[in-house]
């Protein structure tokens, strides 16, 4: 609005999707779809030869929000991904992930920031290890 003089407005079907009520599954704080989410008290982050980090507690409880989202039924796996900034904790989520659940976990998109560039999905869930 400020620096395109209102020029620019999102697609029909982006602007009905903010009107819709956050999917069932997770006990949203508000009206709003945004929540954010303490993995627990105790420092749980792993540092990995070269430099990658993880935390496998993290890893756990991302895989138990999505499989709570898919078990409530109003998300497709498709529609959901899960990102991190780590590779090694996208391999910890979705080896959590795989071990978690029978419902479809295949099409729970699973990447790096890097990796997940340019797109988007209708929830989202960002894993940042570090706290």
């Amino acid at each position: 609005e400020y620096f395109y003089e209102g020029l620019v407005s999102c697609a029909d079907n982006i602007a009905e999707r903010g009107k819709l009520s956050p999917p069932k599954g997770f006990p949203w704080p508000g009206s709003q779809p945004l929540a954010f989410v303490q993995a627990g008290n105790a420092d749980c982050e792993v540092t990995h030869n070269f430099g990658g980090k993880s935390n496998p507690l993290e890893a756990k409880l991302v895989a138990k929000v999505v499989s709570d989202l898919l078990e409530a039924g109003d998300l497709d796996a498709q529609n959901i991904a899960v990102i991190s900034p780590y590779s090694k904790q996208v391999q910890y989520i979705r080896g959590e992930l795989s071990a978690m659940m029978a419902i479809n976990a295949r099409n729970v998109r699973v990447g790096t920031v890097d990796s997940f560039q340019g797109q988007e999905k209708d929830v989202v869930v960002f894993s940042a290890v570090r706290s």
